[in-house]
């Protein structure tokens, strides 16, 4: 049985590079901590950059912004994005976020129950370059934050 470790600096750990300026890293997961029914991470969004409007129709994502500033769109009511604020996108619910800011907006995530690629820090890298490949093509295809 492999040994999961509850501790993780951020630093260890490699951030998935995302469409329009984001990057993310996945922190606490089943494989790499042992979490179980749900997914936590980090994401560190550039100046100008944005999630499209999307929807996760089993998951429930919050999100908690500690620095940088921009808007959000959660089922149709936009809010203003400050340093200490949370975010709840329920499942089945269209959300976006967009950095409107001049520094990084930077904020944790947490899925519960997690998407299938939050299931090891292998499975986020190896999905993240499927969807970059499907992010190629004529539909655009789409991303969300997590």
């Amino acid at each position: 049985m492999v040994q999961k470790t509850q501790f993780m600096l951020a630093s260890a750990v490699t951030a998935v590079k995302k469409t329009n300026g984001r990057n993310s890293k996945l922190m606490v997961s089943e494989a790499e901590m042992g979490a179980k029914g749900f997914a936590a991470g980090m994401h560190i969004m550039a100046p100008g950059g944005f999630s499209k409007p999307h929807v996760h129709e089993k998951e429930q994502e919050a999100m908690y912004f500690y620095s940088g500033c921009g808007k959000c769109t959660v089922g149709g009511q936009e809010h203003a994005i400050v340093p200490e604020s949370f975010l709840l996108a329920p499942a089945g619910v269209v959300h976006s976020i967009e950095n409107t800011g001049s520094e990084p907006l930077k904020f944790v995530w947490i899925y519960c129950p997690p998407l299938p690629e939050h299931r090891s820090q292998e499975a986020y890298h190896r999905d993240a370059k499927d969807q970059a490949k499907q992010t190629a093509t004529p539909d655009g295809g789409g991303d969300g934050h997590g």
